[in-house]
Parts: structure tokens; sequence; C-alpha cells
């Protein structure tokens, strides 16, 4: 599903920065594939750095197979061929049958996954006419790489020699691995119970997936942060003319001011229709989207990146905006601590964390589904693990989160207050000095902080930061959106909202 995100994304104009799909719906319909394989490089489509994203992408696990199955077809091709000499050259087999049974009184005999290829030599060896190589082992393995040969250059002896070196490492890794305690038989185990939770839990999404059709609230949500917004909209707008409304017989220009000086500086298409289905896709400028993760300007944009997404493409040359996004993960954490207690739940951080950009919204009250923040960390937990964690680990000093229990603990003291403080961004750290200044007196940040460290009201104060922040953006855009998508898009658009509103007060 996300490689369909990819094609999606393709058609419209080059020159973004950034690219990402938002919403518990994406993670629904992407499936049990929403694991981490390990790291890959920045830049790759659809990336998956700890900054923006647990995800590894469709596309990027199926290559990883592809490359391992091409390594055992290609022993495969060097085995079958070498058989066949084998048949051909009977003083040849001979020596090689000798060599074999040298090697099973030397070895112990072990039945892993990791042996299937290796096992092959000896069926070779043999009988020299088997070429069909067990495959009962779907799982991903470490195949043994055999470069092509060529048969004027390398002998027979020296094939065989090589397969004898490789099986020989093979059998060290394996004992190795037993004297660490592997145990072979409880890890088919776990394979098979891993297997069978995947098709559960596809089986689920699917349902869910079918029932958010029905319920016509399958549009996914893309942002796009292009460096030129206007030649951006430019070109969009020759390719893609039907995305914009009656805005864009104004011409590019009065488009791309639209965009930059009317609420959250995000221009929106909507009800898009596609083979996918029905999107929706913002538009922001570079620039301003570095704003917003640093200072959180508007916590527009910045909010959405509270939460995990689908990054479907990000630029791996740009270490301002890498650094940025971290910056902005880090900055909600921060915040978060500040309003939780000493001790608290897995969820309650979460529900902090995916809480804040929603905070002063005013869609929460009108339009909005009023379940819409615990739906997301509901949705979507294990994927907040997967983008706090290794933030968590590298605030060991301050909190401490048992994941197993499901319960964290935080250090409150003033000082570790502070320190949280300190670590605000631009925007919410002056809100803060206005509300403590409302006594018309001039205090300076450092006064400001010191002094809603020790205050036990600190929480409510940063609560009324953020509202301050969201408020008037939220506010703006949502009435800039009903320019952007039109008269009949906007109908649309705000019944599909109302009528979610509506059936999360019948709950």
């Amino acid at each position: 599903m996300s490689s369909s995100y990819l094609r999606l994304i393709q058609r419209f104009p080059k020159g973004y920065s950034i690219a990402f799909a938002y919403g518990s719906g994406v993670f629904k319909q992407v499936g049990h594939k929403n694991v981490r394989f390990g790291n890959v490089a920045e830049g790759e489509s659809p990336d998956t750095s700890d900054v923006s994203s647990p995800l590894l992408d469709e596309n990027a696990s199926s290559t990883l197979i592809q490359q391992r199955t091409q390594k055992v077809e290609n022993i495969n091709k060097n085995l079958d061929n070498f058989a066949e000499r084998c048949q051909e050259t009977p003083d040849s087999s001979k020596k090689q049958t000798s060599h074999d049974s040298q090697l099973r009184e030397a070895s112990v005999s072990n039945s892993t996954p990791r042996r299937v290829v290796v096992g092959r030599s000896r069926q070779i060896i043999d009988s020299c006419r088997r070429k069909v190589i067990p495959r009962q082992f779907n799982v991903p393995f470490r195949s043994p790489s055999i470069s092509p040969v060529s048969q004027q250059s390398v002998s027979q002896e020296q094939q065989l020699t090589q397969l004898y070196k490789q099986e020989a490492e093979m059998d060290e890794e394996i004992t190795s691995l037993k004297n660490s305690g592997y145990n072979i038989e409880e890890l088919q185990s776990h394979i098979e119970n891993l297997h069978q939770y995947n098709e559960i839990k596809d089986a689920a999404q699917l349902v869910m997936g079918r029932l958010a059709e029905l319920e016509g609230d399958n549009m996914i949500d893309f942002i796009l942060a292009v460096r030129d917004p206007l030649e951006w909209h430019k070109a969009n707008m020759a390719n893609n003319p039907k995305h914009y409304s009656a805005l864009r017989y104004g011409g590019p220009h009065f488009v791309t001011s639209i965009q930059e000086k009317w609420g959250a500086k995000v221009y929106f298409n909507t009800l898009i229709p596609t083979h996918e289905g029905m999107i929706k896709y913002g538009v922001i400028s570079h620039t301003s989207l570095i704003t917003d993760l640093l200072d959180w300007d508007t916590l527009y944009i910045a909010g959405r990146l509270h939460k995990p997404v689908l990054m479907l493409h990000k630029d791996s040359a740009d270490d301002e905006l890498r650094s940025a996004l971290k910056i902005n993960l880090y900055s909600a954490l921060h915040t978060a601590l500040l309003l939780l207690p000493e001790s608290f739940s897995e969820d309650q951080l979460y529900l902090a964390l995916a809480g804040v950009s929603y905070t002063g919204d005013f869609r929460m009250h009108v339009g909005e589904d009023q379940n819409k923040v615990r739906n997301i960390v509901q949705a979507q937990t294990q994927e907040f693990r997967n983008l706090y964690s290794p933030l968590l680990k590298e605030l060991e000093e301050y909190v401490v989160l048992d994941q197993f229990k499901g319960m964290g603990e935080q250090d409150t003291s003033p000082p570790a207050r502070l320190f949280h403080l300190s670590m605000l961004p631009k925007r919410l750290q002056l809100m803060l000095i206005k509300e403590f200044n409302v006594d018309r007196r001039s205090r300076d940040l450092e006064d400001v902080l010191r002094a809603a460290a020790h205050d036990t009201d600190c929480a409510d104060v940063i609560v009324k930061g953020i509202q301050d922040i969201v408020m008037t953006p939220s506010l703006t855009q949502s009435l800039k959106g009903l320019l952007t998508a039109g008269a009949v898009k906007s109908v649309k658009y705000s019944y599909s909202k109302l009528k979610k509103m509506w059936k999360s007060l019948q709950r």
C-alpha cells in the first residue's frame, strides 16, 4: 500500500524536500509491515529514520528479500552447473566423495534454516543428481554468497574447497549461537507464532479498512514541503488544474500569496479522486516548515510530526531539515513531561504527546471526532513506541519508561523542570514570558523559567501558552480552506467532519 502512496506523490512536480502521509488510516492500510528491520540510509524513499517515521516501506523490505533471493538463485545456478560437470568427470566425483566423508567425520550435524543452501553441497557430492534446494523456511536468512566463477580460471576443486570453507564457517556460527543459549526448536516456534500474529493482524486491518470505506472515512492526507512554492504551484496547476478551486484563475502568484500570508502557511487541495481513493494534500514552503519545527510558529505541521507518519521522501543532504525534525520531537517530549505527574502510564505519555497540537484547536469543539486523540494513540501505540523510545533513552537521567509494565516515572524536582523548560521551543517560551508578566513586571526569560520551575501550576501556564499558539492559525487555516477547496468540496468535507463528530458523541 505504501508503494501506492509513492506512486501518488510522483504525480506531483518535483522540488519538495519532504513528503509524508499521516493519520491512523495510513497505518491501518499498511498492515504488519509497520516493523523495523534496521537502519536505512536517509534519503531513500520511503525513509525510515528515527527522527520522523518508524516504518520500513514495502519497497524497501521487498528489495531486501529480492536481494537475498537473488543470492540463493545464483548459488543454485552455480551448484547445478557444478553437478553437471561432476557427472561428466567420474574421477572428480571420487575426490569429492572422499572429501565429503572426511568433512562428515570432523563436523557435527545440525539442522537449521541457515544451513539449507550449504547442505545442498553434500547432496550434490553424494548423488550429483538432486537439483532442488529445500524451501521450507520462508523467513529471511543470511545466505552464504558465492561469486560467479569462470570455468577457465577456477577449477572444480577450488569451487568445492570454497563450499567446504563456507559450510565450516556456518557450522562455527551455529555452534556459537547454541553456546549462547539459542534453541532451534524454540526459534521456529516463535517464527510460527509471528506468522500467525501477522495473519490475524492483517485480517483485522482489512476489516477496519473496509469499514472505513463503507463509512466514507478513507481519505488519505499528504504534506509536501517545497523549496519554491511559486514554481511548484505553477507546475502543479499546469499538470493538475482540476485539483484547485476557482482560485487557480488568479494564477500561481495569487495562490502562493494565499498560502504564505493566510492561516498556517499551508495550501490544501482536498477531495482529489485517485485510483487509491480520495486524497487531500497540503503544500508548505520549506522555510515555513523549518520555522514551525524549531519555534512552533503555528504548530500546524510540527504538531502532525509529533505523531507517527509514513515518510515517503526526505532530502538526505539537508542537515537542517533532519536536525529540525529531531528537535521538534524533543520539544514535544519535554512539553509532555512538564504536563505529566511524577508517575504516569505509557498511554498517558502518548496521549499528552498526541494532544499537544490539538490544545486550543477550535475544530476539537466543532467538526472533529471528540475521541480523536485517543483513537490516534490506540491505533498507533507501537508506532509511538518506536518513535519516542530512542529519545527517552537519551533522557534516562530525567525519565524512565517501562514498556513491559506500561508505566513511567520522572524527576519532577525544580532543577529537572527547569531543564525541560529551557528546552521548550522559542514561541512557547515567549508565551510563558507573556503569562508571567501579566502583572506588568518586566521579567526576562531566565527569571520566568526559574519561577515556572518552582510553580506548582506550571502545567496550566504551559497549556495556556500552547492554546495561544494554536488557536489563531487553526481558525484562519480553516477559513482559508473554504476558499482553497471551493464551495461544493467545502460542503462535502464539512459534512463528513460533522458526521464523524456526531458519531463520536453517540458512543
